[in-house]
């Protein structure tokens, strides 16, 4: 049953090793001048202590194609092989009906089944797993220039939790595929379940895999401080939370003890002469800002919830047990489908 189930699939893997090969040979022919960009205008610029926005903008100006391209790739590709290769493989058989030949040829239903799952569940995995490790190679010195892998828009892009989204895409296909008995809207249903527990996993699921962390801290003149200032409207201020690399930052905010934001009111109340020179007065507005930030610190803090950068791995290893259990009941449901309710 390998053998024929192979068979049946060799055209499309052969389309997706051919896909691969062109990834590869993309990143390895691009990758290493990348890289080489990288080391001689952002490193070297960090290495010596300097202002790096100017390498930084350098940097992230070359390449810009393919750095959608790396993102768009392994982010799409679980959706792909869920629609092309786990709704077709037995809604096919189904709808044309070469099911029954299968079934009568001394072969169970679940055998039949597992035959397919293993040789098109093993293609799928390989072929993730490869554009995964292919792309986050080559993405590596972008991710070094721009720590924030932990972003909603780079977490599932890149490691090892894609592998998880293929399995569930590929399972999640398979069963629309075993219930629905056609083609086309099982790979159109794969698409929309696909993506709306992905989303779901991405804003309600993730937050919870481990509690975030808290940090307390003081006010200073020295803080990322943004100014809002509307004619004739309050004066308020944004004060930016502190730069962490690679970490999720939840929220950040300016309190009080007693939960209270420094309003527009509050700073006319305590920051008078700020206020003033915002509003066209005369005098310095960098003095007036570092006195009036001074003043505010006596009451007010800095609060930031934040998952840390050293949780990104242990993250990514829960989102793909997440999927890989969601694809674990799925193929237990279709075996079930296929024994129980196909006559």
């Amino acid at each position: 049953m390998i053998r024929v189930s192979y068979w049946q699939f060799r055209l499309p893997l052969r389309i997706a090793l051919g896909g691969l090969a062109l990834v590869a040979t993309i990143a390895g022919v691009t990758g290493p001048g990348l890289a080489h960009l990288y080391d001689t205008t952002v490193a070297t610029c960090a290495s010596n202590g300097g202002f790096c926005s100017t390498a930084l903008s350098s940097f992230n100006a070359h390449d810009q194609l393919l750095r959608l391209a790396a993102q768009a790739i392994p982010l799409g590709l679980p959706a792909i092989l869920g629609m092309f290769w786990g709704a077709p493989l037995v809604a096919r058989e189904l709808e044309s009906g070469t099911f029954r030949l299968a079934w009568t040829q001394g072969r169970s239903r679940l055998r039949w089944l597992g035959a397919k799952l293993a040789v098109v569940g093993l293609a799928t995995l390989t072929v993730q797993g490869l554009v995964s490790l292919t792309t986050t190679w080559w993405w590596s010195p972008v991710g070094r220039a721009n720590p924030n892998r932990f972003s909603s828009a780079l977490f599932g892009t890149f490691g090892i939790a894609p592998l998880g989204y293929a399995a569930f895409a590929l399972a999640l296909g398979i069963s629309a595929g075993v219930v629905i008995r056609r083609t086309i809207p099982a790979m159109a249903v794969t698409l929309v379940i696909f993506a709306g527990v992905r989303l779901a996993v991405t804003y309600w699921v993730r937050p919870y895999f481990a509690a975030p962390l808290h940090q307390v801290l003081a006010l200073s003149p020295n803080d990322d401080i943004g100014l809002n200032a509307p004619p004739g409207g309050a004066v308020g201020l944004t004060f930016f939370p502190p730069q962490t690399p690679d970490a999720w930052v939840r929220s950040a905010q300016v309190i009080n003890a007693a939960g209270q934001k420094p309003s527009g009111a509050v700073l006319n109340q305590m920051c008078p002469q700020f206020v003033q020179v915002v509003h066209g007065g005369h005098g310095d507005m960098r003095g007036a800002l570092d006195a009036c930030v001074t003043k505010l610190s006596a009451t007010f803090h800095q609060t930031v919830v934040y998952q840390p950068a050293s949780r990104y791995w242990p993250f990514q290893w829960a989102e793909l047990g997440v999927f890989a259990a969601l694809a674990l009941a799925l193929a237990a449901f279709s075996a079930w489908w296929i024994r129980r309710r196909l006559a």
